[in-house]
C-alpha cells in the first residue's frame, strides 16, 4: 500500500505540475503557475517524508489534496454564473481527482505503521 500511494503523490503532483503549467500557456494565469508548482513542491515534500515516516508523508499529502479541492470549490464557486460548462466540468474533474487522492492518502496514512 505505501509503494502505491507514493505513486499516487508522484502522479497527482505532476498532473498539478502540468495543470499549473497550461493554465498559464492558455490564460497567462500567474495564479494556476503558482498554484501548479506550490502543490508539486508540497507533494514532493510529502513523498520525501513518506519514505521515512510513511505516516506523516501520507497525511501531508493528504492535507495538499483536501486544499485543493477548497481551491477547485472556490473556483467551480465563481464560475458558474459567468463561465460555459466546459470549463467548469474540468474543474469539477479536477475536485473530484483531489478529494480521491486525499481520501485515498489519509487512508493510507492511517494504515501505514510507523
Amino acid at each position: 500500500m505505501d509503494n502505491i500511494a507514493r505513486i499516487v503523490m508522484i502522479v497527482f503532483g505532476a498532473l498539478m505540475l502540468v495543470g499549473g503549467i497550461g493554465g498559464y500557456a492558455k490564460a497567462h494565469s500567474i495564479g494556476s503557475l503558482s498554484a501548479g508548482i506550490g502543490s508539486a513542491l508540497a507533494m514532493a515534500v510529502a513523498w520525501y517524508v513518506s519514505r521515512q515516516q510513511p505516516k506523516v508523508g501520507f497525511i501531508i499529502g493528504a492535507i495538499v489534496a483536501a486544499a485543493l479541492v477548497a481551491v477547485f470549490v472556490h473556483r467551480i464557486q465563481q464560475l458558474l454564473a459567468q463561465t460555459p460548462p466546459g470549463s467548469i466540468g474540468m474543474n469539477i474533474g479536477l475536485c473530484s481527482l483531489s478529494a480521491i487522492t486525499a481520501l485515498f492518502l489519509l487512508f493510507a496514512g492511517l494504515q501505514s505503521r510507523p
